[in-house]
Formats: structure tokens, C-alpha cells, sequence
């Protein structure tokens, strides 16, 4: 096949995709109106959309690292194990309703980039349906 990659973990291109037809048994034709919407236009809106989500990731883990320091600190100064019990409990509960609002802040940043990485496959998807119903 023409256009092929020459190394095995090297991906094709599009131009590789849109080889071939199903004339000559590669059956690419069909493929291709699916894999160009994907590489079409610079994906700037997908690349800040996985920027985004990777700042998010690595402000969660700058603040649980702090947290933990933190936290750390606050259970070696404790002087009675009543005070201690009373300080683990108050931190596991900061902790899981910060866990539960960062995992909706990172679901919400990860539906949005693949949302955005998605919308032309969706595109020529509706555009194909719309064609075979006609």
C-alpha cells in the first residue's frame, strides 16, 4: 500500500488512510471519510481542551501533596488519642469532599475535551446518516 508507514509504531497519516479503495481490496475508502474529520484543522481547540485538563491534574496534586503535609503535621502535634481520632475524622472528611468536587471538575474538563476532539467524526457521522437517508 502506498503511503504506508515505514516504521511499525509510526501512525499514518491521513493521506495513508484515504489510500486505497475497495476496488483494489484495501477498503480504505470508507474508512477515510471517517479518519480525515480527525485530523482536520489544527486542533488547537483539542490541545487547550487536554491542556486544561492536565493543569487541573496538576493542581489537584500540588494541593493533596500540600494537604498532606499539612495534614501530617496536624496529626504529630495532637497530644491525646481523643484529639487524634477527632483530627483524623475532620481531615477524612475534607478529603472526600475534596475528592468529590475535583473528580467533578475533571469530568467536567474531560467531557469538554472529548466533546471538542470528537465534534468532526460526530459531524461527518450525521453527515453520512443524512446522506444514507436520502
Amino acid at each position: 500500500m502506498t503511503g504506508a508507514p515505514t516504521e511499525p509504531n509510526t501512525p499514518p497519516t491521513p493521506a495513508a488512510l484515504g489510500a486505497g479503495s475497495v476496488a483494489d481490496g484495501t477498503g480504505l475508502d470508507s474508512l477515510a471519510l471517517f479518519a480525515k474529520p480527525a485530523f482536520a484543522g489544527d486542533g488547537e481547540a483539542v490541545v487547550t481542551g487536554l491542556q486544561n485538563l492536565m493543569q487541573a491534574y496538576q493542581a489537584m496534586a500540588r494541593r493533596n501533596g500540600e494537604k498532606l503535609a499539612a495534614s501530617m503535621q496536624a496529626l504529630a502535634a495532637v497530644k491525646t488519642p481523643t484529639e487524634f481520632i477527632e483530627l483524623q475524622r475532620k481531615l477524612l472528611a475534607e478529603s472526600v469532599a475534596a475528592a468529590v468536587s475535583d473528580s467533578a471538575a475533571i469530568g467536567k474538563l474531560t467531557a469538554t475535551a472529548f466533546t471538542v476532539a470528537f465534534e468532526p467524526v460526530r459531524k461527518q457521522i450525521e453527515k453520512l446518516q443524512g446522506g444514507l437517508k436520502a
